[in-house]
């Protein structure tokens, strides 16, 4: 089965997350293409495509959003995953991002649907984003909560 995994990260945390996909989705064709680097590659040799992002400030990554805008008609002529990737683990706080952040008929017609995890990185935050993360969100060190669990259950789901 050739399956594509398309995500944009900002600090590398996405791009960890769809290696460790790629990893488990190893008995398969596994593509992974970065869209703030590479250019998507044509959908129709792919019988099943992941797409995901990070969340900041409650809002998907832009160029995850443009993706979806201009490849939506084909996408719903796939099997899909959509993913995300941040800090949170509110099971509400999740249900509604997904809502928020990707179109409800592309929500409808995947497979599957997840967050998968995050990172806050602290060395690789420019100085306002450190100083929000520590004041908000009250972190003083980097700290990694990439969810393994929810990572193999997308997997499965998508399988």
């Amino acid at each position: 089965m050739n399956i594509l995994i398309l995500y944009a990260t900002k600090h590398g945390t996405t791009g960890k997350i769809a290696d460790i996909m790629r990893e488990k989705l190893n008995e398969h064709e596994v593509n992974v293409v970065n869209l703030n680097k590479d250019k998507a590659p044509a959908l129709e040799t792919y019988e099943r495509v992941l797409i995901g992002g990070s969340v900041y400030a409650g809002r998907l990554q832009k160029k995850t959003s443009q993706f979806l805008s201009k490849y939506h008609d084909e996408l719903m002529k796939k099997e899909i995953g959509l993913f995300l990737c941040g800090m949170t683990e509110d099971e509400k706080e999740i249900e509604e991002l997904i809502k928020r952040v990707f179109p409800e008929d592309l929500r409808n017609h995947a497979k599957a649907t997840a967050m998968l995890g995050g990172e806050f990185l602290l060395e690789k935050l420019n100085f306002f984003e450190r100083f929000v993360i520590k004041k908000v969100g009250n972190v003083t060190k980097s700290q990694s909560k990439i969810n393994n669990g929810a990572i193999e259950g997308f997997v499965k789901a998508i399988i």
